[in-house]
């Protein structure tokens, strides 16, 4: 099976890129290294599942649109360009893939309340340019990102995909909900079979630097103060990586939707876990050996109070439910940070 995999060098699309490989399919991915956040950690990425222009070719650094092969993983290839230029547009068509999956996009719920503009440019109007690749192609499956946040206020103890939404928090959280009802449609017009993932708090190694895990374990490892807002009152679903990896390959490899009759679905990837992000710290505190540094602050614009995905569609017609606990988790997280940023333990 050939997979196009776009958002390549992030945090969730370069970790799928492996289980994808590693469970037999070949795999193009794409990204556009953007500078959000640092490109030199998604450089490191793409290094660790080498891809290395200077073992490729002696370059020092990625050519624009040139396809490099990986050194480490039989089956992925990787090449730098932005989803909405004519350079991915021939990618595509050349690679041929049985499957595209959509993980590109502009992170970041308070980046969207700050910069509007990009997310809906990144969001809304780059998966437009996707969703028309894959109908000229006749790509008979997408899989794309979304996310939590779609959920809103919805009062409920855990989320179920069949609930209605209609309370959404912030512009990422619309951002990811249009892309649902255009991924609904182009699926009805088109016959491409669609599954929008609703990630919810995705944490581990190699995770991205605006995200609280992360801002959280360096904090605590350079003695600085860490900011928990709604006095770290407000409860997530942590998911691990490998986690969601694996039940994205899952969703790939087997095929059928939920629905037979249907061609699109939604489908939550989440541990099905409530944890209150103070006693989420406190773990921390526990795998890095030293207390942190805590101001309590107020709730943020935009921000959801809690979120727990029901995960029994994902059981159910994928047989999968993630097993890592947050222990687990967190301890690969710590060792992970501690050798990329360069802290040792006391």
């Amino acid at each position: 099976m050939k997979v196009l995999l776009t958002g390549a060098a992030g945090f969730i699309g370069c970790r799928v890129s492996m289980f994808l490989v590693r469970d037999g399919m070949e795999v193009l991915g794409v990204d556009s290294l953007c500078d959000y956040y640092d490109p030199a950690l998604k450089r490191a990425r793409l290094r660790n599942a080498g891809i290395d222009p200077a073992a490729d070719n002696g370059a020092l650094d990625l050519e624009e649109g040139r396809v490099y092969h990986s050194s480490r993983f039989a089956g992925f290839s990787f090449a730098m360009t932005d989803v909405r230029s004519s350079r991915f547009a021939e990618l595509a068509a050349d690679f041929a893939p049985d499957v595209v999956i959509h993980l590109a996009a502009q992170p970041g719920v308070r980046h969207s309340t700050a910069h509007p503009e990009d997310c809906l440019e990144m969001n809304v109007m780059a998966f437009m340019r996707v969703l028309e690749v894959c109908r000229e192609l006749k790509v008979g499956r997408m899989l794309y990102a979304s996310s939590s946040s779609v959920y809103g206020d919805y009062p409920a103890q855990s989320f179920r995909e069949s609930d209605q939404l209609q309370t959404p928090r912030s512009v990422y959280a619309v951002s990811k909900r249009t892309n649902e009802m255009l991924a609904d449609v182009y699926a009805r017009m088109y016959g491409i079979k669609m599954v929008g993932m609703r990630f919810f708090s995705v944490y581990g190694p190699w995770g991205r630097p605006d995200m609280a895990p992360i801002i959280f374990t360096r904090a605590i490892m350079a003695g600085e103060p860490i900011s928990l807002f709604n006095a770290g009152q407000l409860s997530r679903d942590f998911t691990f990586i490998d986690d969601v990896a694996h039940a994205v390959s899952r969703i790939v490899a087997i095929g059928q939707l939920v629905n037979p009759e249907s061609v699109h679905e939604v489908i939550n990837i989440g541990h099905g876990v409530p944890t209150l992000v103070a006693d989420f710290v406190s773990e921390l505190e526990y795998h890095l050996g030293r207390k942190a540094n805590i101001r309590l602050l107020p709730m943020q614009p935009g921000e959801m109070r809690s979120t727990l995905a029901d995960n029994s569609r994902l059981r159910m017609q994928y047989g999968y439910s993630p097993p890592t606990t947050l222990r687990r988790g967190l301890a690969r997280l710590v060792a992970w940070a501690r050798e990329y940023y360069g802290v040792s333990p006391d």
